[in-house]
Formats: C-alpha cells, structure tokens, sequence
C-alpha cells in the first residue's frame, strides 16, 4: 500500500460501514488540481487560504449546502497536501479556513497613452472576503 493510500485512509476513515472513500476524495483531487491548473482556485495549505475565481462563488453562492461541501472538500485537500509536506498539525472542523473571491480584468487598451496593451494587462480585484468555520460561510 502507498503512503499516500494510507495517508488518505487515516485523514478520511469512516467508523460506519467498510466502504472505501479513498477513491472518492482522490477524484475530487484531481478535480481540484484541474481548477489550479485552470487558475480558477488558488491554495496554500500552510496558511489555510483560498482564492477563488468569480465563476467558482457563482456556481455556489445560492446553494450553501454544496457550497459547504465544496469547502470541506477543500478542506480535505489542505489536509493531503499538508500531510505531503509533513505539516504536524491538520485542519479541524473548528478552524477557520480563510477565503476571497476575486475577478479578474483583462485590460487591452491604455486610456492615458492611447496605446494597446501587448500581452493585454491583468488586473486582480477583490470581491469578497470570508471564511468557512464549523460547516458555516462567514462573510466580512
């Protein structure tokens, strides 16, 4: 067996039933690797923060039940990959894992100067500041 088979089994071992989430969370994983990739997700596991893009709290923000899922599945991956980096101290239920939403802006045009932007000019504004805690959103 893997380490990181028996790591996931001893982050995400459940008392009832024998049914295997191993499988599960490492296809969520994945997905979320892909939404890095995309740069719609942003992580750092150490500091327990996470950005998102606009279109990802827009797929969620009118469902809080799966957008808590969403963010205790985030919550999962921190957890993976700090026990990858051998961080001694994983992420509970009761601690805060800090989030902003961002939108990002493709400028092409140079108003002052009259000139086009070549690579075009991207600037990143905050839209939204929260946490997720206990299964709840927090908005500030």
């Amino acid at each position: 067996m893997s380490n990181i088979t028996a790591l996931l089994k001893g982050v995400f071992r459940r008392k009832q039933g024998r049914k295997s989430y191993v499988a599960v969370y490492l296809k969520r994983f994945e997905t979320i690797d892909k939404l890095i990739a995309d740069d719609r997700i942003g992580i750092d596991p150490i500091r327990a923060l996470v950005v998102l893009d606009t279109s990802i709290h827009l797929l969620y923000m009118d469902d809080d039940r799966k957008y808590n899922a969403f963010f205790d599945t985030i919550r999962a991956y921190i957890n993976y990959k700090r026990g990858l980096l051998q961080v001694n101290r994983l992420l509970e239920p009761e601690d805060s894992l800090s989030f902003y939403v961002v939108q990002k802006i493709y400028k092409l045009f140079d108003i002052e100067r009259g000139e086009f932007y070549d690579p075009p000019h991207e600037d990143v504004e905050k839209l939204l500041v929260g946490a997720h805690r206990n299964g709840k959103m927090i908005y500030e």
